[in-house]
């Protein structure tokens, strides 16, 4: 295994159901728009009580995810390339025209 990066975000995920799946909700979510997602740490634990019986579960997780390195997207001995617009969900690309 090469050298990475790796970045860690943190989110709460919840659910009525249990913990487990209050964690898989949050790891599917990151999975929708992070890539190369690696581990994941639950850092809190808690729920809300109603009626005096547990009505749902919410959890902070903190997930790892891999950078992508894209130095080594370039070929030898040429400058690297600019990442593709789609990786960056939901900003806007200008383009400056010179005139």
């Amino acid at each position: 295994m090469g050298d990475h990066v790796f970045k860690t975000t943190e989110l709460v995920g919840s659910s009525a159901t249990s913990i487990e799946d209050a964690v898989n909700q949050a790891v599917e979510r990151a999975g929708r728009t992070l890539r190369h997602l690696g581990w994941f740490e639950i850092v809190e634990p808690r729920g809300h009580i109603e009626g005096g019986k547990i009505d749902h579960w919410q959890v902070t997780v903190k997930i790892g995810f891999r950078l992508d390195d894209w130095i080594h997207a370039a070929s030898p001995g040429t400058r690297p390339r600019s990442p593709p617009a789609h990786t960056f969900p939901g900003r806007l690309h200008r383009t400056r025209h010179l005139g």
